[in-house]
């Protein structure tokens, strides 16, 4: 089942895509619980968001559990990272493309849950094979055709490949409780400007980063307005973000912070 789409320079370039294509993503990551977006993002810009990274996250870490950082694995860091400077920029959070086909999954009025940065360090380890939320209900031994609450958007800052390693993906994990790790999966090849779409149900794990170079990875988690994560930020905050980002927002696109006004 087709798992990778590819918009055109047209499409790109005036932030639309058909109704057509759109839908076919739906379909996808329906069935697969994950859909990888190629070269959806300007290189350029990818490459300033990692040198922003480094700067001023990155350079200044003592890899210590904080109100920045968390363990999250071996030599595999969770920042809390603001949605500001570089990153306060509507083309790479609110990418007009990534927001049809996000509305798809879950429906008008969804918001940014949160957002931040994982980075694996040289030498670290494959994670371990995880959801990144528990199911919602208990004792659920069946297949599950229940539609996503949240999706994650997985952005790298640098090529994901067999070196620095890459997010492996459990096909249809999202919707079967019992899962065989042993097949089923894709290791996708990431170049830099694709992205991956994924179901925060499905099962997935970060690969060995046998490079020499810092593995950073975005992550921007949209939901359904009335989802908490009471999981992952037990230590900072899911979302922080200044007042001029919400100002800056088109009045169409305000409803991505509704959550955080109430």
């Amino acid at each position: 089942m087709l798992s990778r789409i590819q918009f055109n320079h047209q499409d790109k370039t005036n932030y639309t895509a058909d109704r057509k294509t759109i839908l076919t993503s739906r379909f996808h990551f329906n069935i697969n619980g994950f859909l990888i977006i190629e070269n959806i993002f300007n290189k350029r810009t990818i490459s300033n968001l990692n040198k922003y990274l480094q700067h001023n996250y990155l350079n200044n870490l003592n890899y210590q559990d904080s109100n920045y950082s968390k363990r999250v694995d071996h030599k595999r860091y969770m920042l809390n990272v603001e949605l500001g400077g570089v990153f306060n920029d509507i083309n790479i959070f609110c990418n007009p493309i990534i927001y049809s086909i996000v509305e798809q999954f879950l429906g008008p009025g969804f918001v940014l849950n949160s957002f931040g940065a994982v980075i694996s360090l040289p030498g670290a380890k494959k994670q371990h094979t995880h959801r990144d939320h528990p199911y919602l209900f208990e004792n659920i031994n069946e297949v599950i055709n229940l539609p996503p609450y949240a999706v994650s958007l997985f952005i790298p800052l640098i090529k994901l490949d067999s070196m620095t390693g890459t997010t492996r993906v459990y096909k249809e994990s999202h919707h079967i409780n019992k899962v065989n790790l042993k097949k089923n999966y894709i290791d996708p090849v990431l170049d830099i400007g694709s992205c991956m779409l994924v179901d925060y149900r499905t099962l997935h794990a970060g690969l060995s980063n046998k490079s020499s170079h810092i593995r950073p990875i975005l992550y921007f988690v949209y939901s359904k307005p009335w989802f908490r994560d009471s999981v992952n930020f037990k230590y900072f905050n899911p979302l922080s973000i200044g007042y001029e980002v919400y100002e800056k927002l088109p009045a169409n696109r305000r409803h991505l912070f509704s959550h955080l006004h109430k």
